[in-house]
């Protein structure tokens, strides 16, 4: 049971940090976010100048957000797996796991469905009626416009937390223009849909059992981050270069890939 408690928290919590570098180290998009001066002497680089920097900053704030709300989820992941590793039969601490894990998926999804919400206008991406409402989570009619409830609220929309996931990672790629495809085919995305279950059913407890999360539980968990951890990253380093060639195509008037 030790050896399933540990959910190799140093990586995940570190995972934010691989992407938060490649963000940085990226030549348009590290300009916008850090206003540092352009190369001149490289063509997209040059192209920055005429990028309005205030207008990107704004935008790549909520990628900002998404970098800090992974790190303290991370920093919760961390201190719970060395919590658990000491005390690996504590019923309290495995379901912990598994909120938290709830938790980091749900909020990393809302974020990336408002990069975009954010970005599809100036990369000039379409969205339908249908997935524009997915993603502010507001039920729309068919020009686009909110439908209200009695009250002149506008009625909410929300996809299944499994359904959310897929879907923002899908939205993500596809703005970004990333060819990276998830791997939905491995046992790791098994060990994360098992996972869910174990969510719903601690969330919607019918019985005292449902309560209990097995030790064969707790180990799909540590799979389930394993892969849920190595799949972000990877996807979002791919995003990041080709939100980057976007960008720089965009500058340059060119709807081909940017070179530099």
């Amino acid at each position: 049971d030790h050896q399933v408690a540990h959910l190799h928290a140093a990586e995940i919590a570190h995972a934010p940090d691989v992407v938060a570098r490649e963000v940085h180290e990226n030549d348009v998009m590290g300009t916008c976010l850090n206003n540092k001066p352009p190369v001149v002497s490289s063509n997209v680089n040059h192209s920055v100048k005429k990028l309005p920097l205030k207008q990107v900053q704004e935008i790549f704030a909520v990628l900002r957000n998404l970098e800090a709300m992974a790190h303290v989820l991370g920093q919760d992941v961390e201190r719970g797996s060395r919590e658990l590793s000491a005390n690996s039969s504590d019923q309290f601490l495995r379901r912990n796991h598994v909120r938290i894990f709830a938790a980091f998926v749900e909020g990393y999804s809302f974020l990336l469905k408002q990069v975009v919400l954010r970005l599809h206008d100036p990369l000039q991406e379409q969205l339908s009626v249908e997935e524009l409402s997915k993603l502010t989570e507001v039920k729309l009619d068919a020009t686009g416009q909110p439908i209200l409830d009695e009250q002149k609220i506008p009625k909410r929309q929300f996809l299944p937390l499994h359904d959310n996931f897929k879907f923002a990672v899908a939205m993500f790629g596809r703005l970004c223009g990333s060819k990276y495809s998830v791997s939905y085919g491995s046992a790791g995305y098994q060990a994360f849909r098992k996972t869910f279950s174990v969510r719903d059913r601690l969330m919607h407890p019918k019985a005292i059992e449902d309560l209990c999360v097995t030790k064969y539980e707790a180990l799909d968990l540590q799979n389930a981050w394993r892969w849920y951890q190595g799949e972000m990253v990877t996807l979002g380093k791919d995003s990041i270069d080709a939100m980057n060639q976007r960008f720089a195509a965009l500058l340059k008037g060119s709807s081909g890939p940017a070179k530099s």
